[in-house]
């Protein structure tokens, strides 16, 4: 299976066993599947729509659908961050 490369990569601030960076779309779908799916994620709205923008990436492969999908990812961590008190707002 090809994987679709993430550039530059997002770190997360995780600690646990979920992915302390993300590179690859494959990698950033299954980070936000897992966020969308988690009863700690502070913001499952925002992980619900990453996933989607994610998700049409994937399908696509359209490099603009990629950008569009890696910086929705970028603000979708952030918020999270923030929220959780990991980033200053």
């Amino acid at each position: 299976m090809s994987t679709t490369p993430l550039s530059p990569e997002i770190l997360t601030g995780e600690t646990g066993g979920l992915h302390t960076h993300l590179d690859t779309l494959e990698s950033a779908l299954d980070y936000a599947l897992a966020k969308k799916e988690s009863p700690k994620t502070p913001n499952p709205e925002t992980w619900q729509v990453t996933f989607n923008v994610l998700s049409r990436a994937a399908d696509s492969k359209s490099p603009a659908d990629i950008e569009n999908a890696r910086e929705q990812l970028a603000r979708a961590v952030g918020e999270t961050l923030r929220a959780t008190g990991k980033e200053a707002y």
